[in-house]
């Protein structure tokens, strides 16, 4: 019988079971990023790292978006648990793991570890068009938390008046900077 083999990033071995890696995460020596890969916690420290590690299961041409571009930015302040689906972005493709077909204006791009990634601002604006309220506030207050301003993400919407739900994004946005100076 074939047991199934996976790499682990930072470890220079050869190909671990899947038992071995369990050890590992289990002892908070690895994580799974991703369904199926796996790196060393001390390996994830930086943005680039992380940038690094999800480059190499995207296909060219790919900048990360949503989950993907949030962890890059917060790593384990992420209020999504690993391993989490892996987000992109492509001009012409469509198939996972890309989940927006469109050419990314480079304004709303900046380039981390080898790949374009979603700014803070234009992350938590997707976020809180596209995903679940709950995690999208979550994530919001912790780019907030991490040194965005939410005048930044204000401006954003701004500058797109027929983005999908803007009424109800900009309402939210309101009720997250009220939050903010009420605290």
């Amino acid at each position: 019988m074939n047991i199934p083999r996976f790499p682990v990033v930072g470890l220079n071995l050869p190909p671990l079971s899947l038992n071995d890696i369990s050890s590992l995460v289990r002892e908070g020596l690895a994580v799974e990023y991703i369904p199926h890969s796996f790196a060393t916690t001390d390996f994830l420290t930086e943005p680039a790292l992380r940038a690094h590690l999800l480059a190499t299961a995207l296909p060219q041409k790919c900048c990360l978006v949503h989950w993907s571009a949030l962890w890059v930015h917060v790593g384990f302040a992420s209020p999504l648990p690993l391993p989490f689906p892996l987000c992109a972005a492509h001009p012409g493709r469509s198939r996972p793991p890309i989940i927006i077909r469109k050419q990314m204006t480079s304004s709303s791009l900046v380039h981390i570890g080898g790949i374009d990634v979603t700014t803070p601002a234009r992350t938590a604006l997707d976020l809180l068009t596209y995903t679940p309220l709950d995690r999208a506030l979550t994530a919001t207050l912790t780019l907030i938390h991490q040194g965005l301003h939410i005048e930044e993400i204000f401006h954003l919407l701004r500058r797109e008046p027929r983005r999908f739900y803007r009424k109800r994004t900009e309402i939210i946005l309101q009720g997250i900077n009220k939050y903010l100076t009420d605290r």
